[in-house]
């Protein structure tokens, strides 16, 4: 009886760690995501702004580094990450910088935080799309 105890314990913990790693994912980054033509109307300043305000909206907190350059935080619950936004009249970019309580280890991490960067591409194309039609 002894051993079966040990052998459902063994089991148990596998599984746990299996369960886990299924929330791991390889980090998302954006690299060179086209903008279309019509944001060529739009001022560096406006596109900066832009990523700001639609960052917002979602949880997201930017800082401008330098034009064209920022760099952004959200806090969920307990997690928290950081990445870099690059963003010009032709394309933008969205880079992993770092994480608190996102398991983030050899490239890989939790699935939310590719979540939460699909989300923020999708809202800064949206939002430069809608701007530079006005």
């Amino acid at each position: 009886m002894a051993s079966n105890f040990w052998k459902f314990c063994v089991i148990a913990s596998l599984a746990l760690v299996v369960a886990a790693c299924q929330n791991v994912r390889p980090i998302y980054d954006v690299s060179d995501r086209q903008l279309f033509g019509t944001a060529k109307k739009l001022s560096q300043q406006e596109l900066d702004d832009l990523v700001i305000s639609t960052g917002l909206k979602r949880g997201w907190h930017f800082r401008s580094i330098s034009n064209g350059e920022l760099e952004g935080q959200i806090h969920v619950r307990t997690h928290m990450a950081v990445v870099k936004v690059k963003i010009s009249q032709e394309a933008f970019s969205i880079t992993y910088k770092s994480s608190d309580n996102l398991n983030e280890k050899s490239g890989n991490i939790e699935h939310n935080y590719n979540r939460w960067i699909h989300n923020l591409e999708r809202d800064i194309s949206t939002a430069v799309l809608k701007a530079s039609q006005n």
